[in-house]
């Protein structure tokens, strides 16, 4: 529990900042804000300079998360005379990346405060056989899910995929997000909540499909139920596998 809330907390110190407008408009109360969350997440347990370091790399971080996200630098066409990135550059470049900044000092503080305690509960989580199933379940029903789908739309549809997405929008990420959602409702035994996400995609989509031909409507109900099906039956196996009833 004190590595979880080590790690939570410090990540919270660099994100919470971003949740208020007055406080992310400047360096200073950035910095300050994400200072006094991560003390007060990690100074009361650990009484020892790293935990200080943490709380103080913690508000550097999130100084330069600011000055990556809020304070956007004003687009300009390239200029030729101007020399390319040096390896440098893209360095510093990827050192500022936002969910980069956001991570280290949780890694910092788990690595350095946790000490072995993390390491034996990381080694215990690897070893857990209940986890890896639940693992292979969800990659299944996400990834090979949306290969599935792909060779059905294939297969039964009449309209090409690159039409489908012209009116559809992100299909694959959206294929991923819907079977996440239907398989983590159906392996918590909620068939419920899994049949009313499908039936709000539905009514988000119905605008679009009633301006469009008929096939997409019919491109639409084949990949979203092929998308449940599968989910469905991965999530019924993987409940089979972890010793729980059906559904």
């Amino acid at each position: 529990m004190p590595t979880v809330r080590l790690a939570e907390g410090l990540a919270l110190a660099v994100l919470l900042p971003f949740c208020f407008v007055r406080v992310r408009r400047s360096d200073a109360a950035t910095g300050l804000f994400t200072a006094v969350y991560a003390g007060y997440a990690i100074l009361p347990m650990y009484d020892r300079w790293q935990a200080w370091l943490a709380a103080l790399l913690a508000a550097c971080c999130a100084v330069l998360a600011r000055r990556g996200l809020v304070t956007q630098p004003v687009r300009t066409a390239p200029d030729p005379d101007i020399a390319p990135p040096t390896p440098l550059d893209r360095l510093i470049s990827a050192i500022r990346n936002p969910i980069l900044l956001l991570a280290l000092p949780a890694v910092f503080g788990a690595v350095a405060l946790g000490g072995v305690g993390l390491w034996h509960a990381l080694w215990h989580g690897l070893l857990d056989d209940r986890l890896a199933v639940t693992v292979n379940g969800t990659a299944a029903a996400v990834f090979v899910g949306g290969l599935v789908t792909g060779l059905i739309l294939r297969r039964f549809s009449s309209v090409t995929i690159g039409r489908a997405q012209a009116v559809l929008g992100a299909g694959t990420l959206l294929g991923w997000l819907e079977r996440m959602l239907y398989f983590s409702f159906l392996l918590a035994g909620q068939p419920t909540a899994a049949a009313f996400a499908l039936t709000a995609k539905s009514a988000a989509r119905f605008p679009a499909l009633q301006r469009e031909e008929e096939g997409l409507a019919e491109y639409y109900l084949i990949g979203s139920l092929s998308s449940l099906v599968v989910a469905a039956v991965t999530a019924l196996l993987t409940r089979l596998a972890l010793g729980m009833a059906a559904l």
